[in-house]
């Protein structure tokens, strides 16, 4: 599945991140894999992975309330210290 394959890309992409940010403010940074799409729909989270599918035209209201969906979402958190941790 699309959303499976999806996850293993966004924790390859947490083991490189601080190489190509070298100058990000603060010593954390977080990853939200989601799945942009044409076909419209309302929203869905992928539930074993917990990974949103969001059309394009609801991409910005989606983004606008993020911090709200932190609970609900996958969210990879990577810390420059090298301590990594993925909360579903």
């Amino acid at each position: 599945m699309a959303a499976h394959k999806h996850i293993q890309r966004a924790e390859c992409f947490r083991n490189v991140i601080f190489r190509y940010l070298k100058e990000v403010v603060g010593n954390e940074i977080k990853i939200i894999p989601l799945i942009v799409s044409f076909y419209e729909t309302d929203l869905n989270i992928v539930e074993d992975v917990r990974i949103p599918i969001v059309p394009v035209s609801m991409l910005r209201s989606f983004l606008i309330k993020l911090d709200s969906m932190e609970d609900y979402i996958s969210v990879i958190r990577v810390y420059r210290e090298g301590l990594e941790k993925f909360s579903k």
